[in-house]
């Protein structure tokens, strides 16, 4: 047997071999299970369109703080290239100037 005589008392169960309870209220939910697994099944497209609604969401947020973040960045590499064109032409007219 998988569980032998002497570790019933310990695990607290008591098997009862060949001899079904027959209960109304067990009949009840036996058959209320069929009804749970269809309904299981009909809300499964329901899911999927609500996992995908939640996706999407995500994607716009998260696709809108990239898209931030790279604007900014290009705006960062403008300044910058912007501040060393300056000291360049800066350097030209002080050596132009020095010069006369």
């Amino acid at each position: 047997p998988a569980v032998l005589a002497g570790d019933q008392a310990e695990l607290g169960v008591h098997l009862v071999l060949r001899q079904p309870i027959d209960d109304p209220a067990a009949r009840v939910l036996q058959h209320l299970g069929v009804v749970d697994v269809v309904l299981l099944i009909e809300s499964g497209p329901q899911l999927k369109q609500a996992k995908h609604d939640i996706f999407v969401q995500n994607a716009t947020v998260y696709g809108s703080i990239v898209l931030l973040i790279f604007i900014l960045s290009l705006l960062g590499f403008s300044a910058y290239f912007n501040g060393i064109g300056m000291k360049i032409r800066m350097k030209e007219f002080e050596e132009a100037h020095t010069a006369e």
